[in-house]
């Protein structure tokens, strides 16, 4: 009857990558799915409920402390993970496992968390293959994506050059709800990558508060990144335009994908923002692998 995918940081982001790209497609009626970043389940979890445990490490407490709490709720349970704990689990209490390859930081897996999702939840007819089959169209053109990206050019790279306007300043991230997912992962990857602070909103909730805040601006250097998508609703589409003609005291930046698969361009979106986030940090001078605060933090725990 519903599903909840319980996990943090990288190895959440797939179920809202996922949860976002299926949202049109789902074959047995509108199954609610929940993404839960916390230490407890939601009250309606129960035997109904296919529950997915998604951890890298296999060693997240938050993900674990949930594993806990729904053995005397009877859902179904299903874990994803490279190792840990969570691996013991699954195979000391037969549980059915997907194993993600080792060796990455949980935020460079993102590939293997939305096919394994996706493949699990067509294995149990929540989508039809089609999905599947349009991330598999969809790798070629990550592909190509990598090449141009991967060119040190500062005149042909869109990548670098996106990087070098925004690498030093504070970035307003907007979205429509069904693109949020771009919107949050570019935030977490200019934090954990580039080591810099940004925000992102969604619309049209951004014109209904957020919108007065720029009257009383204390931050010098802004920009507003606005992430738009051709299957974004009429009425959002023109609140951004008009939003931005009202706007005039802070610096714009446009960004989409036209053409293929709603899919498709979600994916291509993803990838190069993650590009801008590693150049962000190369500007920065810092090594965007290490993530030596949240491992400091996990030390203390």
């Amino acid at each position: 009857n519903n599903i909840l995918i319980c996990g943090m940081g990288g190895s959440a982001i797939g179920g809202d990558t996922v949860k976002s790209l299926i949202s049109d497609d789902m074959i047995l009626g509108e199954i609610p799915i929940h993404i839960n970043r916390d230490y407890s389940i939601p009250g309606w979890v129960d035997s109904h409920t296919l529950v997915i445990f998604s951890s890298y490490s296999g060693n997240t407490e938050e993900t674990i402390s949930c594993y806990q709490e729904c053995l005397s709720r009877n859902s179904f349970n299903i874990i994803m993970t490279s190792s840990g704990k969570l691996l013991d689990i699954a195979i000391k209490e037969k549980l059915p496992y997907s194993l993600i390859p080792k060796g990455y930081m949980p935020r460079q897996a993102l590939g293997y968390s939305v096919s394994i999702l996706l493949k699990i939840f067509h294995q149990y007819d929540i989508i039809d293959f089609q999905i599947i089959s349009d991330l598999s169209d969809s790798v070629q053109s990550l592909q190509e994506q990598s090449d141009e990206y991967s060119i040190i050019n500062t005149d042909k790279n869109k990548a670098i050059n996106l990087a070098s306007q925004i690498f030093n300043k504070f970035n307003i991230i907007y979205t429509s709800q069904r693109m949020e997912v771009v919107g949050l992962r570019f935030r977490a990857q200019l934090a954990e990558n580039a080591k810099i602070l940004s925000t992102h909103f969604v619309f049209p909730e951004q014109n209904h508060n957020e919108i007065e805040a720029f009257q009383n601006l204390f931050l010098n250097n802004i920009n507003i990144i606005w992430i738009d998508d051709i299957n974004n609703h009429k009425k959002i589409s023109k609140r951004m335009g008009i939003t931005k003609e009202i706007l005039t005291n802070v610096n714009h930046i446009d960004i989409s994908f036209k053409g293929g698969t709603y899919l498709n361009r979600q994916m291509k979106l993803i990838y190069f923002l993650d590009w801008v986030s590693y150049y962000c940090a190369i500007y920065n001078n810092t090594d965007p692998y290490p993530v030596n605060l949240i491992s400091k933090l996990k030390s203390s725990l």
